[in-house]
């Protein structure tokens, strides 16, 4: 018996497999109704694989030209000029580390479409030493990775 998970098919794309592979309507698949819908079903999924492994080998090559940017296509001053930039102004009050409530508005505001579970889920880990603040130096790996994101979602839009 085919089961859902051998085809990465739900349930109901079986039962619509097999309605168009009873070619004759009698309620069961015989070996000459089977051998073409095994045949198409085999053609999805390739197709299927293969299209994930060219969106897999898209997103690789610009996160890979978004590294190379900012390794070689920024100063490091550019860099540290532009990551500090982001720190200020994300920190409200000015008091020199961002509350997650400020982390939160940093993050909301990038246009990512972050879920609040995802946002909260990035607060906590941006607090490195888990004193409930987040200091520049725990900013900076997290926004290097949402830059990186951005860019990479950049690429891929001006591609397609």
């Amino acid at each position: 018996m085919m089961t859902s998970h051998d085809f990465g098919l739900s349930r109901k794309d079986i039962k619509i497999l097999f309605t168009q592979a009873d070619v004759n309507g009698d309620g069961s698949v015989d070996y000459a109704e089977f051998i073409p819908a095994a045949v198409e079903l085999i053609s999805i999924i390739r197709a299927r694989k293969a299209a994930e492994q060219t969106r897999f080998e898209r997103e690789e090559t610009a996160r890979g030209s978004v590294e190379e940017y900012f390794v070689r296509g920024m100063s490091a001053p550019e860099l540290e000029h532009m990551m500090r930039s982001a720190f200020d102004v994300a920190d409200a009050d000015g008091n020199g580390t961002l509350d997650p409530d400020e982390f939160k508005d940093f993050l909301k505001a990038m246009p990512l479409n972050l879920t609040k579970k995802e946002t909260n889920a990035l607060t906590l880990s941006a607090d490195a030493n888990g004193d409930g603040l987040i200091s520049y130096e725990e900013f900076v790996p997290v926004f290097h990775e949402i830059m990186s994101e951005l860019m990479t979602l950049e690429l891929l839009q001006g591609e397609g």
